[in-house]
C-alpha cells in the first residue's frame, strides 16, 4: 500500500490516479496515524437498506445505517459502474466496482476518482477547511485567489500575473484553505486547466473578479462575503453536519482573510496596477 498527504490528511491506498503521485509520502516508514483509507471491496450495499438523500446530474447519494447504528454514505454513478460508499467519519472509503476483474487497480482509481475526490473534499470540510473555487497562485511565498463565476477569467488574471509577476500555480481550480490560518494548499484534483501544485503558504487574499476597464478594488460587507463563498465553496448540502461545518469555516475565513471586489482588464498594465493596489491595502 502506499501512503499520501493532502493538506496534512494521510491517506492509505494503492488505487489513487497518477495525479496524486507528487503528494505520495517517500518514506519506508508508515505514517505515526492514517485519515483514510480507500480500497476494493467485493460486495455492495444492499439498495432495499439505503434511503436516497440526493440525486446530481451526474450520480445518486445514498445514506444507510449498519448492523452496529454507524451510519454510511454511498455515492452511486449514474452509468451504473458500481458505488463508492464511506462511513459517517469519512474514513473508510471502500470502491464497489463492476470492473474490478477487468482492470488494474490504478485504472479503477481514474474511474472512481471524481468520487474519491468529493469524499476527500467532505474530509477537508470536516477538519475545519474550505474548498474555494478559485485560481490560486502565489507570489514571493503569498498567495491570491481569484474566485467568482465560471468564465469570469480567475485564470486568464492569475497566467498574466505568472508571467508579468513571475507567480507560481499552487491551483487552476479548488484549493483548499485552512480557515482557521488562512493556509492555503494545493490539492490532487482540478478543473479544466489541470494545474496544481504540492505546496502550501499563507493566503494574503480572495479577490472576486469583475470585468472592468478602470482598475480598482473595493471593500465587501459580511453579507457580501457570506454570499460569495457560499456560491464557491464546497458546501455539502445533503449532509446537515457538513454543511453546517462548512458554513462555520466560511464565517471563519472571513475573519482571518482579507476578501475583496476587484475590477479590472486583462492588459498587463491592468493586472500589474491591480497587484499594486492589494499590496499596498494589505500590507501589514
Amino acid at each position: 500500500m502506499a501512503f499520501y498527504s493532502v493538506c496534512s490528511l494521510v491517506i492509505e491506498s494503492d488505487l489513487l490516479p497518477e495525479k496524486y503521485y507528487p503528494f505520495k509520502i517517500m518514506s519506508d516508514m508508515q505514517p505515526d496515524h492514517i485519515d483514510m483509507t480507500v480500497r476494493i471491496v467485493n460486495d455492495s450495499p444492499m439498495k432495499t437498506d439505503m434511503r436516497i438523500v440526493a440525486r446530481l446530474s451526474y450520480m445518486s447519494i445514498w445514506k444507510y445505517i449498519d448492523s452496529k447504528q454507524r451510519t454510511h454514505w454511498v455515492f452511486e454513478p449514474n452509468n451504473h459502474m458500481g458505488t463508492v460508499s464511506v462511513d459517517d467519519q469519512l474514513s473508510d472509503v471502500e470502491i464497489h466496482s463492476i470492473f474490478s476483474d477487468a482492470f488494474d487497480k490504478k485504472s479503477i482509481g481514474e474511474m472512481y476518482g471524481k468520487y474519491i475526490q468529493i469524499i476527500l473534499e467532505c474530509k477537508l470540510i470536516q477538519k475545519g477547511f474550505t474548498v474555494l473555487h478559485s485560481a490560486c497562485v502565489e507570489i514571493d511565498g503569498i498567495a491570491y485567489a481569484f474566485t467568482g463565476p465560471s468564465g469570469i477569467g480567475k485564470s486568464t488574471r492569475a497566467e498574466i500575473w505568472r508571467k508579468l509577476l513571475g507567480a507560481e500555480w499552487i491551483s487552476g481550480d479548488r484549493p483548499a484553505i485552512n480557515a482557521q490560518n488562512g493556509i492555503v494548499y494545493g490539492v490532487p484534483w482540478d478543473g479544466k486547466e489541470a494545474i496544481y501544485r504540492n505546496y502550501h503558504c499563507p493566503l494574503k487574499a480572495i479577490l472576486k473578479v469583475n470585468r472592468s476597464d478602470n482598475t480598482r478594488i473595493q471593500e465587501m460587507n459580511e453579507k457580501e462575503k457570506i454570499q460569495l463563498l457560499c456560491e464557491q465553496t464546497v458546501v455539502p448540502l445533503w449532509n446537515p453536519m457538513l454543511a453546517a461545518q462548512a458554513m462555520c469555516s466560511i464565517k471563519k475565513l472571513i475573519k482571518n482573510v482579507p476578501i475583496f471586489e476587484v475590477f479590472c482588464d486583462i492588459t498587463d498594465e491592468s493586472l500589474y496596477k491591480l497587484h499594486q493596489i492589494i499590496t499596498e491595502r494589505t500590507r501589514e
